[in-house]
């Protein structure tokens, strides 16, 4: 028997990378509002960003529909097993889960995660729709990235506030230090001087130079969003900074020649910077804030 859905999720959206990712980020922004025990929010944030990423990767499936048709024809959409229209059905299915999960948070009186969750699905909803500006954004990639990376820190903020409505500041320093981490990621893993024309990459674009100059950017708001969600403490600040600093110097020396060395080094600083606060959390005998 055939279930195309499975296929896609299996090649496009692995559960094992995204339930990684998206428990790692949830649990991070909550821990840093709460230490308290509680298993709903734990268990609802993941949830939510699941539904979020899942969303966005389809989004980005169909935005790139005809360019993958000559650069990625393996794709599940340009080989025809998922059908172009059915993959925008099953996105306004998405959009209209997330609208009503942001009412049903509002009305259990959790407001900051209601209207968080809310500003991101209208925000990812502009994404899909390229701002209504895509042909000037296609020819500015980094400007394009940052309309659509600057979701993360809302994102961050929903799951976290689903602990209750607190005050923001230490989840939204580990939304910027995310933020920072994934951009670089974003940057990383589009080095090769090689990928097809269209895809419009940072290096074909930007250049060698121009590319790491733009990492040396998103590195640097990684480390602002460390120093101020430790409270500018070295001690506790130092390995993710280490992280960042080794990423930039692997990206420019094999960005090129092994871009996949590369992709590699930033998915490894991306998940230490997403899981690394909560580790501390959960095995400190303190119980300090990272």
């Amino acid at each position: 028997m055939h279930f195309p859905w499975l296929t896609y999720i299996k090649e496009r959206f692995p559960l094992p990378v995204y339930l990684l990712l998206t428990t790692g980020m949830a649990w991070q922004g909550q821990l840093a509002l709460s230490q308290d025990s509680n298993w709903t929010a734990r268990v609802v944030g993941p949830f939510m960003m699941l539904l979020f990423f899942f969303c966005l990767r389809l989004m980005d499936e169909v935005k790139d529909y005809k360019k993958d048709i000559s650069a990625h024809p393996e794709r599940p959409l340009p080989r025809g097993l998922v059908k172009l229209s059915t993959a925008k059905k099953v996105i306004g299915l998405c959009l209209a889960a997330q609208s009503i999960l942001g009412l049903v948070l509002l009305s259990l009186g959790l407001y900051y995660a209601g209207y968080f969750w809310l500003l991101t699905t209208a925000w990812l909803y502009l994404m899909y729709v390229e701002f209504y500006c895509g042909a000037w954004l296609e020819q500015r990639p980094f400007f394009y990235a940052t309309t659509h990376q600057l979701i993360i820190i809302p994102l961050v903020l929903s799951a976290a506030h689903l602990v209750g409505d607190r005050d923001s500041r230490t989840a939204i320093w580990s939304g910027v230090m995310i933020l920072g981490a994934f951009f670089t990621y974003e940057i990383a893993r589009k080095l090769d001087p090689k990928a097809h024309e269209l895809l419009r990459t940072y290096r074909t674009v930007y250049g060698r130079r121009g590319s790491l100059g733009l990492m040396l950017i998103t590195s640097a708001v990684a480390i602002a969003g460390v120093l101020l969600k430790t409270g500018f403490s070295l001690t506790a600040s130092w390995p993710y900074i280490l992280v960042v600093v080794l990423t930039w110097i692997g990206c420019a020396r094999f960005g090129e020649e092994k871009p996949k060395i590369a992709e590699g080094l930033a998915s490894v600083s991306l998940l230490v910077h997403i899981w690394g606060p909560v580790l501390t959390v959960l095995f400190s005998s303190s119980g300090a804030t990272p």
